[in-house]
């Protein structure tokens, strides 16, 4: 009579396929959020931040700094002192811990602000949560630039 352990053996892995599969699907959501807070910052898109960012977002800046949902899109905003020439983020990772996520990469930009080209490539962190089936940022923390890093081109 093995019938039942293969039965059972067989309920176990389709049980833990499904799992497996649910959790691939949240890690691809939560890899489309950090995309697209990447596209917003680069299009400097207002809608789609205030989108991302849950109402009690926090950001943690490199110098150290606080700033809230309001502040950081304030921060972001259009403005005829900056110009965006590209933003992406690299080596990005995401692990998932049921309705919460945690996502770290490397952002890489190039901007113009009054006239002076600054090359960026920060180590960021950044907490989601999944409300009313999306996947919003609630925290932040950008790290100081990379010490001797030289940036690309956009790829």
């Amino acid at each position: 009579m093995t019938s039942k352990p293969i039965f059972g053996t067989l309920i176990l892995v389709a049980c833990l396929g499904t799992t497996f599969a649910r959790d691939l699907n949240k890690e691809a959501a939560v890899l489309a959020a950090d995309k697209a807070w990447a596209a917003a910052i680069a299009k400097c898109d207002v809608p789609a931040l205030e989108q991302l960012f849950a109402d009690d977002f926090t950001m943690v800046g490199s110098d150290g700094r606080l700033k809230n949902k309001q502040q950081e899109i304030d921060n972001l905003r259009p403005s005829p002192d900056m110009e965006t020439f590209y933003f992406r983020t690299e080596d990005v990772t995401a692990r998932v811990y049921g309705d919460a996520a945690v996502v770290t990469g490397r952002a890489v930009w190039k901007i113009s602000y009054k006239g002076k080209e600054i090359d960026n490539n920060r180590r960021y962190t950044m907490t989601l949560i999944r409300d009313k089936g999306h996947w919003r940022i609630v925290a932040q923390q950008i790290a100081v630039n990379i010490p001797g890093f030289v940036t690309s081109n956009p790829k």
